[in-house]
């Protein structure tokens, strides 16, 4: 059976940059739905070809964001975000030319936080350098064959069992990322408007990933540089007192994670390559000290 991976994040560690006028510190916190896509691929499976799966949930999510100035140059940022409640969701897997040949019960977890230094390039806009420690996991339950797929598969390999007995299979993924983005951000100016407006774009590639799965006790999988990942973030806030601002905000991330192959003793133990979109939308509040 195959492991699988949620590439989805624990901590951030961002720089960011300001101009001259510098604008208040401010801090964010934001109640919103993250709808994630996972999908996983390994591409010979017991010699029948390709292996795809695929997987989609929606979770409440919290996330905050923190920007201090420390002087004229230099700001401190501190961010981050976590998975409330997961859902639960069906999973579905294909296999070459049998098509279909198993589903189960799939939910996914995700959680970051983030801590970066600033310099200015402009006064409003920041060029974000630092890194991400991301934790991840997920659960699968209830495995169940697909036919015809299943029946044709199982007669292509006979005598060789298809067995589902697996009961749960619980699977934890901690990375080290190193992350590089630009960042237009209104509040780093004194305000001239009740409204003011923020965008983000970035880049990551995981410096160590560290994977521990319930059908593999005594083993840990790790690599490094094995993927590549884009996010952006966009919102808009409404000054509704001195200090005080309502906002809505839309986050995305995308990442693919090359497979991960070791042998252990006579056991060839893997991880598949991953691929996962998310995109979350969430409204808060923002205040400025």
């Amino acid at each position: 059976m195959i492991k699988k991976i949620l590439f989805i994040s624990i901590t951030s560690l961002s720089i960011a940059v300001t101009g001259s006028a510098l604008a208040d510190s401010y801090s964010d916190i934001e109640l919103g739905v993250d709808h994630i896509d996972y999908q996983e691929h390994l591409a010979e499976f017991a010699g029948q070809g390709k292996i795809t799966q695929s997987a989609s949930a929606n979770n409440p999510t919290l996330r905050n964001f923190s920007y201090s100035e420390l002087n004229d140059q230099w700001g401190l940022i501190v961010q981050g975000s976590t998975t409330l409640a997961t859902s639960i969701q069906q999973e579905k897997w294909s296999l070459g030319r049998f098509g279909q040949i198993q589903e189960d019960e799939f939910k996914i977890k995700y959680s970051e936080i983030g801590l970066g230094f600033a310099y200015a390039l402009q006064p409003k806009i920041q060029l974000v350098l630092g890194g991400k420690f991301t934790s991840s996991g997920f659960t699968r339950s209830n495995f169940q064959k697909t036919n015809p797929g299943a029946a044709q598969f199982e007669a292509a390999i006979a005598p060789a069992a298809f067995d589902l007995s697996l009961g749960a299979v619980t699977e934890d993924q901690y990375s080290f990322l190193a992350n590089v983005a630009l960042r237009y951000d209104t509040r780093l100016e004194p305000a001239q408007s009740p409204w003011s407006w923020y965008a983000e774009i970035g880049a990551n590639t995981p410096i160590y990933n560290a994977i521990q799965n319930t059908n593999l006790p005594d083993e840990t999988l790790t690599d490094s540089f094995n993927g590549w990942g884009v996010s952006g973030d966009v919102g808009v806030g409404y000054r509704l007192l001195k200090t005080l601002s309502l906002k809505l905000g839309v986050h995305g991330q995308y990442s693919q994670r090359d497979a991960i192959v070791r042998q252990s003793g006579v056991y060839r133990l893997s991880v598949p390559d991953i691929t996962l979109t998310s995109m979350g939308v969430g409204l808060g509040i923002s205040w400025t000290y």
